[in-house]
């Protein structure tokens, strides 16, 4: 896959998009979901296209590697839905970087085994942190049914990884988000509600530097970032 982003450490690269390539291989024992044929019992590659998309359009990196190191811990994280995934072998590519002369890339190989996650409880759920360097935080919330959370961070992406969950504008009806749509948070009478049976999970993006004046903008919200055709 291909994402615009900021992606960079040169005064040019942080006033510009430019184009970065992935090449991903997901290592999982797939033999439940061959045998039931369940997509429940597998990795769905359309959301992580999407969770992938959201953090490289989001983040700003400066490094590849840290980029690389973000996303690797992001796949292999113990899994809101679906398989767990045990392995991770992550390409990255900036074709437009040597001005033609070269392609910028970076491999790496991860395994969940190098990894441990921490999962604190919270009144809402419970808050996992999934990375964080200077520069960015990446954290899951997962809500219990009926529990709600707020997005008041002014520098914070949310994106919503499970249905059922509502936003609720003080003084205005809940509104149903779908799997996949991204926001921004900032309003501090912005609510996350669950109403779904089930516990249910958003990404949170926080950024711990705002962005130079002459950054480009940030993508207008909300907007989902799953494929409506697997979605609608």
């Amino acid at each position: 896959m291909c994402v615009d982003c900021v992606v960079g450490v040169y005064p040019s690269e942080r006033e510009r998009l430019q184009p970065l390539g992935l090449d991903l291989t997901l290592h999982l024992d797939t033999r439940k979901a061959a045998s039931g044929g369940h997509l429940a019992d597998t990795v769905d590659y359309a959301r992580v296209a999407g969770d992938l998309r959201f953090i490289l359009e989001h983040a700003r990196f400066l490094l590849l590697e840290v980029a690389a190191e973000a996303l690797c811990r992001y796949l292999l994280a113990p899994p809101a839905t679906g398989a767990q995934i045990d392995e991770v072998s992550l390409t990255l590519r900036k074709p437009q970087a040597l001005g033609g002369q070269g392609v910028a890339s970076l491999s790496v190989r991860r395994s969940a085994a190098e990894y441990t996650f921490i999962r604190e409880a919270q009144p809402y759920g419970a808050l996992e942190r999934i990375f964080k360097d200077p520069h960015l935080g990446l954290t899951r919330l997962h809500l219990n049914p009926g529990a709600s959370a707020p997005i008041a961070a002014p520098d914070a992406f949310i994106l919503i990884l499970g249905e059922g969950l509502r936003l609720t504008p003080q003084g205005r009806p809940m509104e149903l988000l779908r799997a996949g749509t991204g926001l921004r948070g900032g309003a501090p009478d912005l609510i996350i509600h669950n109403s779904s049976p089930c516990q249910r999970a958003l990404l949170s993006l926080h950024r711990t530097a705002d962005p130079p004046p002459s950054a480009p903008p940030d993508r207008a919200f909300s907007r989902s970032f799953y494929y409506p055709e697997t979605y609608p």
